[in-house]
Protein backbone atom coordinates (compact mmCIF):
# COMPACT_ATOMS: atom_id res chain seq x y z
CA UNK A 1 0.00 0.00 0.00
CA UNK A 2 1.22 3.47 -0.80
CA UNK A 3 2.10 5.35 2.35
CA UNK A 4 2.71 8.96 3.20
CA UNK A 5 1.06 11.94 1.63
CA UNK A 6 0.15 12.19 -2.02
CA UNK A 7 0.02 15.87 -2.91
CA UNK A 8 -2.33 17.71 -5.24
CA UNK A 9 -3.02 21.39 -5.71
CA UNK A 10 -4.74 22.41 -2.48
CA UNK A 11 -5.25 18.82 -1.32
CA UNK A 12 -3.36 16.18 0.65
CA UNK A 13 -4.10 12.49 0.69
CA UNK A 14 -3.16 10.84 3.98
CA UNK A 15 -3.75 7.27 5.16
CA UNK A 16 -6.79 7.13 7.44
CA UNK A 17 -6.21 7.29 11.19
CA UNK A 18 -8.69 6.90 14.05
CA UNK A 19 -8.81 10.71 14.33
CA UNK A 20 -10.71 10.95 11.00
CA UNK A 21 -13.56 8.63 12.00
CA UNK A 22 -15.94 11.59 12.23
CA UNK A 23 -15.41 12.69 8.62
CA UNK A 24 -15.82 9.04 7.50
CA UNK A 25 -19.14 8.96 9.35
CA UNK A 26 -20.21 12.27 7.82
CA UNK A 27 -19.42 11.00 4.31
CA UNK A 28 -20.99 7.58 4.67
CA UNK A 29 -24.07 8.61 6.63
CA UNK A 30 -25.03 11.53 4.38
CA UNK A 31 -27.67 10.56 1.84
CA UNK A 32 -26.37 13.30 -0.52
CA UNK A 33 -23.10 11.34 -0.75
CA UNK A 34 -24.16 7.70 -0.44
CA UNK A 35 -27.00 7.97 -2.95
CA UNK A 36 -24.28 7.55 -5.59
CA UNK A 37 -22.35 4.77 -3.83
CA UNK A 38 -23.11 1.06 -3.55
CA UNK A 39 -26.79 0.44 -2.88
CA UNK A 40 -27.34 4.11 -2.04
CA UNK A 41 -28.47 3.33 1.50
CA UNK A 42 -27.19 4.84 4.74
CA UNK A 43 -26.13 2.09 7.17
CA UNK A 44 -24.38 3.45 10.30
CA UNK A 45 -23.27 -0.02 11.47
CA UNK A 46 -21.70 -0.81 8.08
CA UNK A 47 -20.05 2.63 8.13
CA UNK A 48 -18.29 1.70 11.38
CA UNK A 49 -17.31 -1.78 10.11
CA UNK A 50 -15.82 -0.33 6.92
CA UNK A 51 -13.80 2.28 8.80
CA UNK A 52 -12.38 -0.39 11.12
CA UNK A 53 -11.51 -2.49 8.05
CA UNK A 54 -9.69 0.48 6.47
CA UNK A 55 -7.68 1.06 9.65
CA UNK A 56 -6.76 -2.64 9.69
CA UNK A 57 -5.74 -2.54 6.00
CA UNK A 58 -3.57 0.52 6.63
CA UNK A 59 -1.88 -1.36 9.49
CA UNK A 60 -1.48 -4.65 7.57
CA UNK A 61 -1.70 -3.95 3.83
CA UNK A 62 -3.52 -6.16 1.35
CA UNK A 63 -2.00 -6.13 -2.18
CA UNK A 64 -5.44 -5.43 -3.69
CA UNK A 65 -5.43 -1.97 -2.11
CA UNK A 66 -2.91 0.57 -3.40
CA UNK A 67 -4.20 3.42 -1.27
CA UNK A 68 -6.97 4.21 1.20
CA UNK A 69 -6.82 7.91 2.02
CA UNK A 70 -8.54 10.70 3.88
CA UNK A 71 -8.61 13.77 1.64
CA UNK A 72 -7.47 16.94 3.37
CA UNK A 73 -7.93 20.55 2.34
CA UNK A 74 -5.74 22.66 4.59
CA UNK A 75 -6.26 21.54 8.19
CA UNK A 76 -9.56 19.73 7.60
CA UNK A 77 -10.41 16.30 6.20
CA UNK A 78 -13.03 16.79 3.46
CA UNK A 79 -13.35 13.44 1.71
CA UNK A 80 -12.03 10.01 0.87
CA UNK A 81 -10.12 8.37 -1.97
CA UNK A 82 -9.10 4.83 -2.86
CA UNK A 83 -7.07 3.05 -5.51
CA UNK A 84 -7.60 -0.69 -5.64
CA UNK A 85 -7.84 -3.76 -7.79
CA UNK A 86 -11.44 -5.02 -8.01
CA UNK A 87 -13.54 -7.54 -9.89
CA UNK A 88 -14.11 -4.79 -12.49
CA UNK A 89 -10.45 -4.04 -13.26
CA UNK A 90 -8.46 -5.62 -16.06
CA UNK A 91 -4.76 -6.43 -15.93
CA UNK A 92 -2.75 -3.23 -15.59
CA UNK A 93 -5.78 -1.28 -14.39
CA UNK A 94 -6.83 0.04 -10.99
CA UNK A 95 -10.25 1.26 -9.82
CA UNK A 96 -10.40 4.71 -8.31
CA UNK A 97 -13.06 5.76 -5.84
CA UNK A 98 -13.55 9.18 -4.33
CA UNK A 99 -16.14 11.20 -2.44
CA UNK A 100 -16.22 14.68 -0.97
CA UNK A 101 -18.35 16.21 1.76
CA UNK A 102 -21.31 18.11 0.27
CA UNK A 103 -20.15 21.43 1.72
CA UNK A 104 -16.93 21.35 -0.36
CA UNK A 105 -18.43 20.09 -3.60
CA UNK A 106 -18.71 22.39 -6.59
CA UNK A 107 -15.37 24.13 -5.99
CA UNK A 108 -13.14 22.09 -8.31
CA UNK A 109 -11.84 19.79 -5.57
CA UNK A 110 -13.21 16.70 -7.35
CA UNK A 111 -11.14 17.50 -10.43
CA UNK A 112 -8.04 18.19 -8.30
CA UNK A 113 -8.57 14.94 -6.41
CA UNK A 114 -8.99 13.00 -9.65
CA UNK A 115 -5.78 14.56 -11.00
CA UNK A 116 -3.91 13.39 -7.89
CA UNK A 117 -5.26 9.84 -8.21
CA UNK A 118 -4.41 9.70 -11.91
CA UNK A 119 -0.90 10.94 -11.15
CA UNK A 120 -0.46 7.98 -8.79
CA UNK A 121 -1.83 5.57 -11.42
CA UNK A 122 0.40 7.11 -14.09
CA UNK A 123 3.44 6.77 -11.82
CA UNK A 124 2.65 3.08 -11.38
CA UNK A 125 2.08 2.70 -15.15
CA UNK A 126 -1.53 1.70 -14.57
CA UNK A 127 -4.71 2.60 -16.40
CA UNK A 128 -7.78 3.49 -14.35
CA UNK A 129 -11.44 2.59 -14.13
CA UNK A 130 -14.28 4.37 -12.35
CA UNK A 131 -17.79 3.10 -11.70
CA UNK A 132 -20.38 5.86 -11.49
CA UNK A 133 -24.09 6.02 -10.70
CA UNK A 134 -25.82 7.18 -13.90
CA UNK A 135 -27.44 10.12 -12.05
CA UNK A 136 -24.08 11.46 -10.77
CA UNK A 137 -23.69 14.08 -13.52
CA UNK A 138 -21.00 16.13 -11.71
CA UNK A 139 -18.71 13.12 -11.31
CA UNK A 140 -19.33 12.03 -14.90
CA UNK A 141 -18.34 15.50 -16.15
CA UNK A 142 -15.14 15.49 -14.07
CA UNK A 143 -14.16 12.02 -15.30
CA UNK A 144 -14.92 12.73 -18.95
CA UNK A 145 -12.99 16.04 -18.84
CA UNK A 146 -10.01 14.07 -17.49
CA UNK A 147 -10.11 11.76 -20.53
CA UNK A 148 -12.20 8.86 -19.24
CA UNK A 149 -14.37 7.16 -21.85
CA UNK A 150 -17.52 5.15 -21.29
CA UNK A 151 -17.36 1.37 -21.49
CA UNK A 152 -20.04 -1.30 -21.18
CA UNK A 153 -22.14 -0.57 -18.04
CA UNK A 154 -22.48 -3.11 -15.24
CA UNK A 155 -25.57 -5.32 -15.07
CA UNK A 156 -27.18 -3.01 -12.49
CA UNK A 157 -26.84 0.01 -14.80
CA UNK A 158 -23.78 1.48 -13.08
CA UNK A 159 -21.68 3.29 -15.63
CA UNK A 160 -18.07 2.19 -16.24
CA UNK A 161 -15.51 4.69 -17.45
CA UNK A 162 -11.94 3.89 -18.39
CA UNK A 163 -8.78 5.98 -18.64
CA UNK A 164 -5.65 4.81 -20.45
CA UNK A 165 -2.34 5.96 -19.05
CA UNK A 166 -0.42 8.03 -21.60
Amino acid sequence: MLGGAVLSVGLRLEPWTPAERDVWRRLNNDVRVVRYMGDGQVDPEETERLFDKILALNAEPDPRFLGLWAVWEGAAPVGMAELKYTEHTAAGEVELIYALLPEVQGRGLGAALLDALLEVARGLELSALATVHPDNAPSLRVLERAGFTRAEPLEDGTLVLRWAAP
